[in-house]
């Protein structure tokens, strides 16, 4: 095989592969020899029918099958030896076989781009670690969240109208002024009003019986809402309700610290919380720290994007939601995004990719690789975090197509190591992780 590489672009690439007649000649033996055991002509028995006829009846069919197969098997050897990395399906022009003489073809491909990366690009760098303070009022919200998971829903047998303690199960049809709205199956906690899924849906639900049903319910939507598509609209529904269940939550004392299995007391309670949140707030700062150093070094590198490698990108994402959302192909196409949306999703997979591909670009220039020994470390320690065997979980990265993402990920924690090493890191302080890009340099 001989292979010629044309650059049409720095993301295009025209190969022209040529096959020699010996190669070509042998598969279409190959094919002959195995279409004579599926072909039966009268007065020959099967797997005797002679080849000049069967090259006769079948020739130009079977010519075209091995062109085929030919551009299939040589293609990816020719990327595979000439180690492209092909972002595209190809597009092909195939010629006629003709006896006697060398096949060719020719493939026109998109290619990732060649990162130009230096150590001078990536060392030097400043990174702002943020220094969080977190407030009371945080931890006691996650207090309040580590009860909800030791609320215990009991059935209600002294009443029959609906209280501000019931989570109630629904069915709910009719329209939020212009949007029509149908939920089938439909969960509100009465008692928690700021997680309703229509705002004024609570209210109207206190005080109805417990076991209405087809019962029509109205209310008007405060002008001044929020969200201005709904603003000032009339709500009118159906409902019917299928179940109700009354909240006991317990009591916040020492006995409640011991159940959760975390500690003796309440104040140490709140105290292995507030630990949590720090945890959790150095871990999220850590990653805005090295996201935004990847940021300035991707608008500093020029790495372009070919169409066909955000395209590929942003349908896997939308499977993702919809396989998520758990909508048909058709159920998804009537749902779209909208331009806005979509425009900044497409920016931010845009961004994604760059800093990947920088990423990849820095760890082949300071020979950072990930041996079999490191990733069968991280899957161990993968697998004792979940309690199961290392053996489900490489088989389950393996089903998923996943161990190649492990592998980038740990090779990322390694370049992200080595340039942390080779900068400067400057301690900003931050309030909270919520608003944590109003920062400070502290001395």
């Amino acid at each position: 095989m001989q292979v010629q590489i044309k650059d049409i672009s720095p993301l295009e690439k025209r190969l022209t592969i040529e096959i020699p007649w010996d190669v070509v000649s042998q598969k279409l033996k190959m094919s002959y020899r195995h279409l004579t055991t599926r072909v039966a002509l009268p007065g020959f028995r099967k797997g005797k029918v002679p080849v000049s006829m069967l090259e006769k009846m079948f020739g130009a069919k079977v010519r075209s099958e091995v062109a085929v197969e030919l551009t299939r098997e040589f293609l990816i050897q020719a990327i595979q030896t000439n180690e492209l990395h092909v972002v595209s399906e190809p597009k092909l022009d195939i010629s006629e076989i003709k006896k006697d003489t060398a096949f060719t073809f020719e493939a026109h491909v998109e290619v990732a781009p060649t990162v130009a990366i230096t150590s001078d690009d990536y060392e030097g760098l400043t990174f702002e670690k943020e220094t969080i303070t977190i407030t009371d009022a945080q931890v006691e919200e996650a207090l309040d969240a580590l009860v909800q998971k030791h609320v215990v829903l009991a059935p209600i047998e002294d009443r029959d109208i609906l209280e501000a303690s019931d989570v109630v199960s629904l069915s709910l049809k009719g329209t939020l002024g212009e949007h029509d709205i149908d939920r089938p199956q439909l969960q509100v906690d009465l008692e928690r009003a700021s997680l309703e899924p229509l705002p004024g849906l609570v209210n109207a639900l206190l005080g109805l019986s417990i076991s209405q049903k087809d019962h029509d319910i109205s209310w008007d939507i405060a002008k001044d809402f929020e969200d201005e598509t709904i603003a000032g609209c009339t709500a009118v529904f159906s409902i019917s309700i299928s179940d109700v269940r009354n909240k006991k939550t317990p009591e916040l004392d020492d006995e409640f610290a011991k159940d959760t299995g975390r500690a003796e007391t309440l104040k140490e309670l709140r105290e292995v919380l507030h630990d949590d949140l720090e945890q959790q707030n150095q871990q999220s700062g850590e990653s805005r720290m090295n996201e935004k150093v990847l940021d300035s070094l991707v608008s500093k590198i020029n790495i372009p994007l070919s169409p066909s490698m955000v395209d590929t990108a942003f349908s896997a994402r939308m499977r993702q939601f919809q396989q998520m959302l758990g909508l048909t192909d058709e159920q998804a196409q009537e749902h779209s995004l909208g331009d806005d949306v979509e425009s900044e999703m497409r920016q931010n997979i845009e961004n994604e990719i760059q800093k990947q591909l920088l990423i990849e670009a820095i760890a082949d220039d300071a020979s950072i690789t990930v041996s079999t020994e490191a990733l069968q470390e991280h899957i161990d320690k993968l697998a004792q975090s979940r309690n199961t065997s290392s053996t489900i979980i490489r088989d389950e990265l393996v089903r998923n197509g996943s161990l190649g993402d492990v592998k980038f990920s740990i090779r990322k924690d390694r370049v992200m190591s080595l340039l942390r090493e080779k900068g400067t890191i400057k301690t900003v302080s931050a309030i909270s992780d919520d608003n944590a890009s109003e920062t400070q340099e502290s001395s």
